[in-house]
Order: C-alpha cells, then structure tokens, then sequence
C-alpha cells in the first residue's frame, strides 16, 4: 500500500490540503461511499506514513473490522480514493485563483443568454484581474479569455458594433510575444548544454517589432527580450537594463517563472566571470542571496548542495568577502537537504579557512572528511597539495599528488573534468621540478601557462612562480 499511487499523492499533500480533502471525503456529493471515507481517514490518523503505519491489511480493519480480508476489494477502494483524491487537487488549484472561478461563471452566463448577469460578472471578472499584481504571460492568457467573453456578449444579436476585437488582437500578441521569447531563453540555454536547436518561427518578426520600440510598456516581454539578446551577446547596457527590471517588476511574476528568470540572469553573470569580467560577482551574488531570500531557488523546501556551494565560491574566490560568506553559510546551510548537508557545510567551511589561509583548520577537515560527491574530493586534494606549497611543505608534496592522480584516474563519474584535473596535476608535477631550477627556466615555464587555455588554477601557478 505504500508504493500505491494514492499514497503517493498523499505525501504531497499540505497541511491545509490535508484538511480540506478531509472535508472533501465527507460531503457526499463528492464522495458518496462510505468506505473511502473510512480509508482516508485511516490514513489521515497516521503522524508518519511508512510502510509500518500504511500496511493494507490494517487499512482492511479500519473500514470492515468484522470482515475477512480480500486484496481485490481493497484496490477497488483505494482506486476510488485516487480518484477522488485526484478530483479534490483539481478542484483545489482551480479555487486558489480567483480569476478561473469567476471567468468560468461569466462563460456560464453567457452560454445560457444570461446576458444582464454575464455583463455583471465580466465586470467583477474584469476588476479581479486589473487588481492582481501579476503581468506575466498568463495574464494577458486570463486577459484573453475575458476580452473573448466581452466579444460574445457584444456580438450577440448585433451586426455592426464597436467589437473589441483590437483588444483581443493586441491581447493575443502580448500572450505569444511573451510566450516565445521565454520558452527562446530556456531553448538558447538547453542549446549550450545539449547542443541541440530549437527553432520559433516568429521570433526574428517579434525582435524586429521590439527593436523597432513596440510592447515597452510590457515589463515581462522586455524582460525576456533583455535575456534572449544575452544569451546570444554580452552587453553591459543590456545587463544593467535588465538588472533593474528584474527587481522593479518582480511582483509581475509567479515563484516558478521568478526561478527561471533569476537563474538565466545568474547565469549570464556567471558566463562573464568565467571571462574574466570580476565587476559581475556582486551582481551574481546579490541576485542569489535574494532569490533564495525569496525561495525562488527552493525545491519542495530544499537548496541544492551545488548551488551552495557556487553562491559560497563566488562570495569567496570572486568576492573574498569572507564575512558575508560566512554568513551565508551559517544561514542558508539549514535548507541543504539533510543527506547532504554537513558534507556542504564542512566543504564550503574548509575553502573558506584555505582563503583565509588558516591552513591547519582547513586541512584538519579535508583530512577528517570523505566527500559525497567526487569532484569535491578532487577540488580537496587540489587545495591540500595547494596548502603545502603555500607554506613550503615540499616533503610531502609528491605523495599528495600521486594520490590525487590515482584517484582521479580511478573516478569515472568526473565526465569532461577529468582531462581538466589531469592537466592541474601535470602542473603541480612541473611547479615541484621548478623549486630548485633558475630565473631563467621559471620564466619559460611562466610563458608556457600564460598560453593555456584551460588550466583551472593558471593565476594561482602564475603567482607561485
């Protein structure tokens, strides 16, 4: 019974969607069997659904104590539980906006030519709308279905009105305008990862409308305008216009699509740090703090341990800002789901000391602790063997980066890390050779690094030369 797909559902479900499902069994009208309601709230009597508390035959003696139990009776009523379950979420999400319910009933009116109380009601749908904060695509969706039903309602019975079908027009562009340029951002982000094209047939029409100074009153359409023209173009002038809108107009947007935006501005910093352009690490790291202030990169109350530890690099490497990092981690680490959480904490922690050249408590952690996740393992023993030659401990240099090697050879799941680490370790051999070598071959050796390309540690091996 615990892997049944009612149980499931019902581990999802809030607090007050507990309650209200509750409510939703008892009314006969939405559940007119009696042993569905039994099973519920056998369920809902639990404080903890395990396989222990949620057994069937349990279940079985909850609805028919005096019963002998019988599996295929049992599955019809859980079958029936789902689906009433199902239809109390869709019934549910649809009561949360106030805009479906009273939209619906302006349809209702209108269908059945009850036209004085549809004009009523369209104009009670009307204000609802007009009165909500949000702007985003979807408005202009719920936007499009009211001025649809102001249509039927004029058009009835009459030939030659002032229709508003500019209105359902302009409506129709703002919803698709907005639309393809999102879904243009995600597709151009997919494309750096994957490789793979996507392709919108309007969209070059719709840059076009937008360069040519259409739709600048409509702050999500310039919003994804701004972050399509990034992803193709590094612009200062486009960053700084962004910047400002993704926070003036943030009350526009819902949480999920607040996430997507957050992240493709983040990641546009990001892509102009791994160019060299420091200036972009307070901005990705203020739109951090404050999307997780927000809990727009929160996963069902969880941050992820790799996001983390980015937010934590940045405010270390880029900023070393080491006091607000520390900050960071003592309160943001409580969201890192518990399986990974003390492994983010110790590894962010020991970086930290490393910046603050508190070796001994650094290597105290990366000596005590074996990491989760591999690639925090390799980025460990490159700190170590990094600590020792900072503070000219070369007797055990060697042994370290034999190790490091052997380890990193052995990991399998490093992906296209694992050349890049393979080089760092080449380098750590060459800067070893070097420390009883002249002027002359240290600067040949410097000329060689400045060419690389690729090497993760370059100004680190430049200064140490």
């Amino acid at each position: 019974m615990y892997n049944s797909k009612l149980i499931q559902i019902f581990e999802k479900l809030t607090k007050p969607e507990r309650i209200g499902f509750k409510k939703w069994v008892a009314s006969t009208y939405a559940n007119p069997r009696e042993d569905v309601t039994q099973l519920v709230e056998f369920i809902l009597s639990k404080r903890a659904i395990t396989p222990a508390t949620v057994k069937k035959t349990e279940a079985w003696s909850a609805i028919f104590p005096n019963k002998t139990y019988n599996e295929t009776i049992l599955r019809y009523i859980m079958s029936y539980a789902t689906q009433c379950l199902e239809e109390f979420l869709a019934y549910h999400n649809w009561k949360q906006a106030d805009i479906q319910p009273a939209t619906m009933l302006t349809k209702i009116y209108n269908h059945r030519n009850l036209n004085h109380l549809a004009t009523k009601q369209l104009e009670i749908t009307q204000n609802i709308l007009n009165s909500s904060p949000q702007k985003d695509s979807q408005y202009y969706a719920q936007k499009l279905d009211i001025e649809i039903e102001q249509y039927n309602l004029l058009s009835k019975n009459k030939r030659y009105e002032n229709f508003n079908l500019q209105e359902i027009s302009d409506t129709i562009h703002h919803y698709a305008i907005a639309e393809i340029l999102r879904y243009a951002c995600v597709a151009q982000s997919f494309r750096q990862v994957s490789g793979k094209t996507t392709n919108f047939l309007l969209l070059e029409n719709i840059l076009m409308l937008i360069q040519n100074g259409n739709y600048e009153q409509q702050a999500v359409i310039q919003i994804y305008y701004l972050l399509y023209l990034l992803s193709n173009k590094a612009d200062d002038d486009n960053f700084n216009k962004l910047y400002h809108l993704v926070f003036k107009h943030e009350t526009a947007f819902k949480e999920d699509e607040l996430k997507d935006i957050f992240l493709l501005t983040i990641n546009y910093c990001i892509k102009q740090l791994n160019t060299g352009r420091r200036d972009y690490a307070q901005h990705a790291f203020t739109l951090y703090i404050h999307a997780l202030d927000k809990q727009y990169l929160l996963e069902n109350g969880e941050l992820s341990r790799f996001t983390f530890k980015n937010i934590a690099f940045i405010g270390i490497k880029r900023l070393q800002n080491y006091k607000q990092t520390e900050q960071f981690i003592e309160k943001y680490s409580h969201y890192i789901n518990e399986n990974y959480r003390e492994n983010a904490i110790q590894f962010t922690t020991a970086t930290l000391f490393y910046a603050q050249k508190k070796y001994t408590k650094a290597m105290h952690i990366f000596q005590q602790v074996e990491f989760a996740d591999v690639l925090w393992n390799v980025d460990a023993k490159i700190l170590m063997i990094k600590m020792l030659f900072e503070q000219k401990e070369y007797e055990t240099i060697p042994y370290q980066i034999k190790n490091a090697k052997m380890y990193i050879y052995r990991s399998k799941d490093i992906g296209y890390f694992k050349p890049i680490h393979k080089k760092t370790m080449r380098y750590f051999d060459i800067l070893y050779k070097t420390l009883n070598t002249g002027k002359l071959k240290k600067n040949q050796i410097i000329e060689v690094i400045k060419q690389e390309k690729d090497l993760a540690e370059k100004e680190w091996f430049l200064q140490q030369l």
